[in-house]
């Protein structure tokens, strides 16, 4: 392998720790964390990318990809092409300044149209075309479906 791929490798980024979590509009305009299917109205999805000496400073473009229990992209929002040349829908995107130091990112997702339905939910994380991450959001039925 040349030095130029190896640097290409370990110039990557990673990150770890990646939640996702479901919320409810209370009534005073604030959100809150459920586990209920019937109750969720947005998902908040979080995660840190991690620092790399190696990887070019600037601008990231960040890529969430979130799936219902069937396999369809919630919310789609548009495409981005992956590293392997695949088109992928994706559910939203946010652009991250990053600065070869540990960099936390939240990304919310609201005015999702389709209504969440029991199940597990399927959230990966895409940056610069390369999936970093991944995690499951299980979503339950309301007590007595209220």
């Amino acid at each position: 392998m040349d030095l130029s791929q190896k640097v290409k490798i370990g110039g990557a980024l990673r990150v770890n720790t990646v939640a996702a979590t479901a919320m409810r509009l209370r009534g005073n305009g604030k959100y809150a964390e459920t586990t209920k299917a019937q109750k969720a109205e947005a998902i908040r999805v979080t995660f840190r990318i991690e620092g790399n000496e190696i990887a070019t400073p600037g601008d990231k473009t960040a890529y969430i990809v979130i799936q219902n229990p069937s396999g369809k992209v919630l919310s789609e929002k548009g495409t981005f092409t992956s590293n392997d040349g695949k088109e992928l829908p994706y559910t939203d995107t946010d652009v991250v300044d990053y600065k070869n130091v540990d960099r936390d990112v939240v990304m919310f997702v609201e005015k999702i149209p389709q209504k969440f339905v029991k199940g597990n939910y399927s959230v990966k994380v895409y940056v610069e075309g390369n999936i970093v991450g991944a995690t499951k959001l299980e979503l339950k039925d309301a007590f007595l479906g209220l």
